[in-house]
């Protein structure tokens, strides 16, 4: 009933308010989420404690109450994906370095958009789509998760939405992958979130990661090598002034073998998670596929 409530009245009900009241709404929402969700808030600070033993009991509130403001934040988004227009964009989010994107398309070559779970992370690439690029994202498929119902159709919902955004498609994981190679032939991008924790039949590397050691898939550097593809980092960040879509310079492929690129991309997941912890979304899943050096 809980979540009934939160998708089919609460949120629709702030989205009938003007942007800035809706999104102020969902920031208190958020903020009286703080009070509740005991169990995810444990998942958390055992995530936090495992990468930083020191960390206090004040900063694990902290981190985890700006997760629930964002995460209301990001639900909001839904409701307003489709009233997103090249004219009002930036009144969503600002883009940061979108001549680095430029740059790679401009090469001729397969482009892929690498990101982590930081923020509002779909916003950047959904705001590009409205600005004319084309764009196929990888996802998970919502059926396979072991999600309430309610939670599954609201994901669903979500997706129908970011399809009539986007001009490409999401591509769930559990798909025949080949979709990848064709997307990338035919020069449009690709988005990948690529910290995302790996599956039982994954192929890995174990790499540096928060002063221990991460295991990570290391498709995403594998497709890149076969189809000669540039990579382009790019994160959603929440700021004082907004929300932003910071992309960074592209990444020569050719200069690193697989192991190499993908340890260089870890790293600036890295670089972030340190600068942004309270707003990269994996503390809850960390001790799956990371583990602190003695």
């Amino acid at each position: 009933m809980r979540l009934f409530f939160r998708y089919r009245v609460i949120y629709p009900l702030f989205a009938r308010l003007p942007y800035r009241w809706a999104f102020k709404c969902a920031t208190l929402k958020g903020m009286i989420n703080q009070f509740g969700h005991p169990q995810e808030k444990q998942a958390i600070a055992q995530g936090l404690k495992r990468a930083y033993p020191k960390i206090t009991p004040a900063e694990i509130n902290a981190i985890f109450n700006t997760h629930q403001r964002i995460a209301s934040r990001e639900i909001m988004d839904t409701y307003w994906l489709l009233r997103m227009t090249p004219q009002n964009i930036d009144q969503f989010i600002q883009i940061q370095g979108q001549t680095h994107l430029d740059q790679a398309i401009k090469t001729g070559r397969p482009v892929i958009l690498c990101t982590g779970h930081f923020s509002r992370l779909m916003m950047p690439t959904l705001a590009l789509s409205v600005k004319g690029y084309e764009i196929h994202g990888l996802i998970s498929n919502p059926d396979l998760a072991p999600l309430p119902p309610q939670e599954v159709d609201f994901i669903r919902k979500k997706i129908n939405i970011i399809e009539q955004v986007i001009s490409g498609h999401p591509i769930y994981t559990s798909q025949y992958l080949g979709q990848l190679y064709r997307v990338l032939k035919r020069r449009a991008l690709l988005h990948i979130a690529i910290d995302t924790p790996p599956s039982a039949t994954d192929n890995t590397l174990e790499l540096p990661f928060l002063a221990g050691k991460g295991r990570f898939s290391k498709g995403v550097v594998r497709l890149a090598k076969r189809v000669d593809a540039l990579i382009v980092p790019y994160f959603a960040i929440e700021t004082p002034t907004g929300l932003k879509g910071i992309i960074l310079p592209y990444i020569e492929t050719k200069k690193y073998n697989e192991t190499e690129l993908m340890a260089h991309l870890i790293q600036i997941i890295d670089q972030y998670i340190q600068q942004y912890p309270d707003q990269w979304w994996l503390w809850n899943a960390l001790s799956g596929f990371y583990s602190k050096d003695n």
